[in-house]
């Protein structure tokens, strides 16, 4: 990885001044490009895209299908698709019924020819767990450790505040489990589990970005914004002197996937980090006080 974990940006040596504001967010995304692109180009991720290309994304109804015969299941996809990544079914499994579209080709009005929907069947597709073989690839996204960012939390929980939005502070997530937080646009609730302090600072730094987005779920949307969110909190905690690279990069980099989605986000991105960063500047106070563990500015 062309970052390294754990690292703060440093203040310039006596005597120098700080880059302006504008020069230091261009560096910010500029760095915020460069490590995704690196990530993107390299072999290990484009193997996981074609991994994600063997896998399904299923209706509404098929999901609950899936949920009522194995609960615990996480990636499903046909026999052949497992043996086309190298992973065989193990011998006594049973296949979870699912409905699959029954298409027939047949000549339009046109004459041209066309795939007709003429009903539904039933197949089976497998969970991972129910398969065994070769590894599958993945691109890992680590959760970040330090105890920097107590002050800027407490800045960003009185901006959620004024907002309207309410925080709950959760026990850590469930095991098995990559998820920090959410944000439901609904009752405009902010969930947190609990972890280190510069994860929690900037897992709500990612749900208020949702929210200063509008974000509303929309499947076909997530990428975009998941990328909006996690690389505007990104560029809010670097603004505040919080290096959060180490679990920013490989997350914008999966959710992306094609280059062309952060750079054309990158409009959305600047303008909800920049509202964010107006927001918690309001004692005008150093970005280095706010990236000061919390036991450093409070009793």
């Amino acid at each position: 990885m062309p970052y390294k974990e754990g690292l703060r940006p440093q203040p310039p040596p006596p005597g120098r001044e700080r880059k302006p504001f504008n020069e230091y967010q261009a560096d910010v995304y500029a760095r915020l490009e460069a490590a995704v692109e690196h990530i993107q180009d390299s072999e290990t991720f484009r193997e996981y895209l074609l991994m994600q290309s063997r896998f399904h994304t299923y209706s509404w109804k098929n999901a609950l299908l899936i949920m009522a015969q194995k609960p615990d299941a996480t990636r499903v996809a046909r026999y052949d698709n497992w043996k086309k990544l190298d992973r065989q079914v193990k011998k006594g499994e049973k296949g979870i019924k699912v409905f699959y579209p029954m298409l027939r080709k047949q000549r339009n009005e046109q004459g041209k020819e066309e795939e007709v929907l003429t009903g539904f069947g039933i197949g089976n597709v497998f969970d991972v767990l129910q398969t065994e073989g070769k590894p599958l690839p993945d691109v890992h996204i680590p959760e970040l450790e330090g105890d920097e960012g107590g002050v800027l939390l407490g800045k960003l929980e009185g901006l959620a505040h004024r907002q309207g939005v309410r925080v709950r502070h959760l026990p850590p997530p469930e095991p098995g489990s990559h998820t920090m937080g959410s944000y439901d646009p609904l009752t405009r609730t902010i969930d947190l589990h609990a972890s280190s302090q510069l994860q929690v600072t900037k897992t709500l730094a990612h749900e208020l970005a949702h929210h200063f987005a509008g974000h509303k779920p929309d499947q076909q949307r997530q990428p975009e914004q998941e990328t909006v969110a996690e690389a505007s909190a990104y560029v809010v905690c670097s603004h505040f002197g919080l290096d959060t690279g180490a679990r920013s990069f490989p997350y914008v980099a999966v959710w992306a996937k094609e280059k062309q989605v952060l750079k054309n986000a990158l409009g959305t991105i600047q303008k909800i980090a920049s509202t964010m960063i107006r927001g918690l500047e309001g004692e005008n106070r150093h970005p280095d006080e706010l990236a000061a563990p919390a036991n450093s500015s409070h009793s």
